[in-house]
């Protein structure tokens, strides 16, 4: 199985500002946040135009809803009882996203098989993504920034 490898870096002064690289290091694109209460977060590309929102389900929620063009195109969950989150897409199988904060590891799963793993360092500032080059990469990296973020707030 081929994998592309990603690199997630987060602004240190900054929440919710992340810029995600590929495997050679060229700019993929960057995220924002807006608002401050219920924000959502966009996805922003590199000539600037933004092409994915993550907005929570509701108020105070660490659900979000992945939008393009005001269409929801998936969500983002949480499983409360452990450290493992979703991403439900409409038209394929869910993404496990499970976590294991002591050490920063993040395993990637999809139908019960291994599509890629992750590495998050100095406090989730950091992380090191590969994902199965037979995968769409957007959704997954939106779900860690996610993560990222909700953990640099203080949130796990």
């Amino acid at each position: 199985m081929e994998f592309n490898k990603y690199l997630i870096k987060k602004k240190w002064w900054q929440y919710s500002k992340f810029q995600v690289f590929d495997q050679e290091g060229d700019f993929v694109f960057r995220s924002e946040e807006i608002g401050f209460l219920n924000t959502r977060m966009e996805l922003i590309n590199s000539s600037g135009a933004t092409f994915l929102v993550m907005k929570p389900s509701s108020a105070m929620s660490y659900n979000y809803d992945f939008k393009v063009n005001d269409d929801q195109v998936a969500s983002f969950q949480r499983n409360w009882s452990s450290s493992k989150f979703t991403i439900n897409y409409k038209s394929s199988p869910p993404i496990l996203l499970q976590l294991n904060f002591w050490n920063g590891d993040i395993v990637i799963d999809s139908d019960g098989k291994q599509i890629g793993r992750g590495s998050a360092k100095n406090y989730y500032s950091n992380v090191g993504v590969a994902i199965s080059a037979e995968y769409d990469p957007t959704y997954i990296l939106a779900g860690i920034i996610i993560i990222c973020s909700l953990k640099a707030k203080g949130y796990s």
